[in-house]
């Protein structure tokens, strides 16, 4: 005899579905007996007769009440006691679902920040070490059990591969909107919603991974994902995450940050930037700004105008209204001290004054460095003089100090302060000055040289030892090239030395070196005169 089984169903569930099979037999000699045995895990048996009278295909139904692999077995023995015999196993599931406190619960110990990136990952970790259902389950028309899943019944599909679920369950339970960063059931489309965010990286870009990021895979070496997970943190060349539907579990997993399979990731921070959450960095402003914005600038409070010049007496051309709003910075100026923005937002241009924006720069503004605005001269009535410089859009500054001595020429460093104040001695009087505005890169700027002196006294001092008295001396005279009574003397300005001196007896001036007269005092006015002829006293 042949004896044959067959049953349409792959799977049951335990109470709720009866299973069944169909014994088709040949052959043998009427009438048939047959027997129909089902055994369970628990070796619990129930058994069905019936009797055939000639050969054909019997069916019999059972329902399953307990889980697991079920035994079915059909015996036929035929009117001269031959017995043939089959069976087949077949899988009994037991429903073992979650609800909605459930899953609540589950995430309860995860503290939330707001930050999504961090928020991600806490929700995650709530989760590992659960399991897809052994007991609860669907086999699919490829033979493949599928496992019961929290993730699955959240989204809607308890029976379905569940990497992406995991992926979205965690999104929502960490309040991250799906509206901001996509939650999709299947990969490839998530990679492709991903892409239409402008949020995807991919490791060819040389792109580095960060903590809430969501990393997909692919195991055919194409950029198609089949896989996805959470970034838990990237250490030196190790990107560590965790996954789900990971040999049926949510576990931790790592990889070189050059593995082959991994295709690309969501940038948790970008997401939060597109969301308003973050401020943009200059590499993602660099991406979608126009080319040579400087960057974007974020009001700081409500109701910030938009003035056609830089200037609060221009025209106001627009008011943006609401803390936080992103405008793009096209350019900037300077207005006195005062530093302006030339903005672009809704449509409009205009400027907007430095101070009411926190502006993020693709580069540093440059360097701009003004010193003593105004030439210098200094006088004796001025008393004690001091520069005074504006460095704008750099990290530090200092004053220097050029002297000239032997041959060669040093710029010393002697201050830090917005104003340097000197005394005018004659070392000071005859030294240059400079400021120097740096920063943290190595970057220089250097101010135009300033001289505290107008030519030709400037030039005096670096050839000649000056004293307080001779440039004293000089200022009352003039000039340098001049003779200046002091005294009962004649003194020559520029040298300071002693020409002629005063003979009371003649009424004369008298050269020191040569002893001719050289000019005659008026004892009335006090004037000097020149003498019409020379005459040798002596």
């Amino acid at each position: 005899m042949t004896l044959r089984l067959s049953c349409p169903a792959r799977y049951a569930f335990a109470n709720e579905e009866g299973i069944t099979l169909t014994a088709s037999f040949a052959g043998g000699v009427a009438p048939y007996q047959l027997q129909f045995m089902a055994q369970d895990a628990a070796n619990t048996l129930a058994v069905q007769t019936a009797t055939a009278d000639a050969e054909n295909s019997h069916s019999f139904t059972y329902l399953p009440t307990t889980g697991g692999d079920h035994i079915l077995t059909v015996t036929v023995t035929d009117a001269l006691d031959n017995v043939t015999a089959a069976n087949i196993v077949f899988p009994v599931a037991i429903h073992n679902w979650e609800y909605a406190g459930d899953w609540v619960h589950s995430v309860s110990s995860a503290e939330l920040s707001g930050d999504w990136r961090t928020d991600l990952v806490a929700v995650a970790r709530t989760q590992l070490g659960y399991s897809e259902s052994t007991i609860d389950f669907k086999i699919d028309d490829n033979g493949i059990r599928r496992g019961y899943t929290r993730y699955g019944a959240w989204y809607g599909a308890a029976y379905s591969e569940w990497c992406s679920m995991f992926v979205s369950f965690c999104l929502h339970f960490a309040n991250i909107p799906a509206s901001d960063v996509p939650q999709e059931a299947h990969c490839g489309t998530w990679q492709r919603a991903i892409r239409s965010k402008g949020a995807y990286r991919t490791p060819a870009a040389d792109y580095m991974p960060q903590a809430g990021d969501i990393v997909f895979f692919s195991w055919y070496e194409d950029d198609e994902a089949e896989h996805i997970g959470i970034v838990e943190n990237v250490d030196g060349t190790t990107l560590y995450t965790i996954e789900g539907n990971s040999s049926g579990s949510v576990r931790r997993r790592e990889y070189s940050l050059t593995d082959k399979a991994i295709v690309g990731y969501a940038s948790m921070t970008r997401l939060m930037e597109k969301a308003g959450l973050l401020r943009e960095s200059a590499a993602t402003m660099a991406e979608e700004l126009p080319e040579g914005a400087l960057g974007k600038g974020y009001t700081l409070i409500g109701s910030v105008n938009m003035r056609s010049r830089p200037s609060t007496e221009s025209t106001r051309i627009a008011t943006i209204k609401r803390t936080n709003t992103g405008v793009v910075l096209m350019d900037y100026a300077y207005a006195g001290d005062e530093l302006w923005y030339k903005v672009h937002h809704d449509g409009v241009i205009g400027y907007i004054r430095s101070d009411l924006l926190d502006a993020v720069l693709l580069v540093p503004l440059s360097m701009q460095v003004v010193a003593q605005p105004e030439p210098i001269s200094w006088t004796p009535d001025m008393g004690n003089i001091s520069l005074v410089f504006q460095v704008r859009n750099a990290q530090g500054y200092r004053w220097e100090q050029r002297l000239s001595a032997n041959g060669t020429t040093t710029w010393t460093p002697i201050s830090e302060d917005n104003t340097l104040t000197l005394i005018p001695t004659p070392e000071a009087l005859r030294c240059c000055y400079r400021c120097v505005a740096y920063t943290t890169q190595g970057e220089t700027l250097t101010s135009d040289v300033i001289t505290l002196l107008a030519e030709p006294y400037f030039s005096w001092l670096q050839t000649t030892v000056v004293t307080p008295d001779m440039l004293q001396r000089a200022f009352n005279a003039g000039g340098l090239d001049l003779l200046v009574l002091e005294d009962d003397s004649l003194v020559h300005v520029r040298t300071g030395q002693t020409i002629a001196r005063y003979r009371a007896d003649l009424g004369y001036f008298v050269d020191c070196s040569t002893g001719l007269i050289v000019a005659y005092l008026d004892s009335v006015t006090g004037k000097l005169a020149p003498v019409v002829t020379q005459a040798d006293i002596y």
